[in-house]
């Protein structure tokens, strides 16, 4: 079941039924990219550091500017961030561009 405080994040699923378990990857993806502070919080009370920093290393879901900006938060090298490689942001700017 989600949280209250995570439902207006969470509107495309249904928060009865949804197991934060299973989708661990997917709650710290939407979080980090659009959540308040309550809302970020819960994510690190909820998830360990190490957690989350690995979804952060495997994303392909966060924007630029967050990636960025977890990244320093958490100490991780940029060119460790899937979503921050060069390679990756050749690619989103060229499907962007059609």
């Amino acid at each position: 079941m989600v949280p209250f405080i995570l439902r207006s994040y969470l509107w495309d699923i249904d928060p009865e039924s949804f197991n934060l378990a299973d989708h661990a990857d997917f709650i710290i993806e939407r979080i980090l990219e659009m959540g308040n502070e309550q809302a970020v919080q819960w994510v690190f009370k909820t998830f360990s550091k190490d957690d989350i920093k690995d979804v952060l290393r495997r994303t392909r879901r966060l924007s630029k500017q967050s990636a960025v900006f977890w990244s320093l938060m958490l100490d991780l090298p940029s060119d460790e961030v899937r979503c921050l490689s060069k390679s990756f942001q050749k690619n989103y700017r060229a499907i962007w561009k059609r």
